[in-house]
């Protein structure tokens, strides 16, 4: 049985060119194993060419080169780990939600911590959950993509953490859903 340790080489070793022709990456984030604080695996975004389409994969590494496939080391998905050990905490569905609001809140001067997860709502029984996100004096606002899945799964980490100061932000009703 083969089984990865965490890694310890930083993303430049990756080449994401070779894994897409003709694209690079638009996003790479890095997910950590959050016993270790090495890294777990990278995902990778890319947009295609053809409008509304992108592809995304994880990149593991398997001793020689990066593969796209997480290994099966990770039967357990780590959430994003948080940035700051106070404030509120903003879990986002998607890598691209995740960037878009670190930067936002990075602009705004505002100490908040985003993260995600990897995968679709299919793999939430698999989310490890960061630490300090169990803090009961730290508010938590789930903030789903506006379809039955999306809410489906932050339903499920909110029962996960179950406690008064974790909140789901719920799309208005006639909201386009995606």
């Amino acid at each position: 049985v083969q089984t990865r340790a965490p890694l310890e080489e930083p993303s430049e070793l990756i080449d994401t060119g070779n894994m897409v022709p003709n694209l690079s990456a638009h996003y790479l984030t890095r997910y950590t194993d959050h016993e270790s604080g090495k890294t777990a695996f990278f995902l990778a975004r890319y947009q295609s060419s053809t409008p509304g389409k992108r592809i995304i994969f994880p990149l593991s590494w398997d001793g020689n080169a990066f593969q796209r496939k997480i290994w099966k080391f990770y039967k357990k998905r780590p959430m994003l780990p948080l940035a700051f050990d106070t404030g509120p905490i903003i879990i986002v569905e998607g890598e691209k939600c995740y960037h878009e609001a670190t930067s936002y809140f990075e602009r705004a001067g505002k100490k908040c911590s985003v993260t995600t997860r990897h995968g679709g709502a299919g793999v939430t029984g698999m989310v490890i959950l960061p630490p300090g996100i169990e803090n009961p004096d730290r508010v938590k606002i789930l903030w789903p993509d506006n379809d039955t899945v999306g809410i489906d799964a932050m339903d499920n980490i909110a029962r996960r953490n179950g406690d008064d100061s974790t909140f789901i932000l719920r799309p208005p009703a006639g909201v386009e859903q995606g």
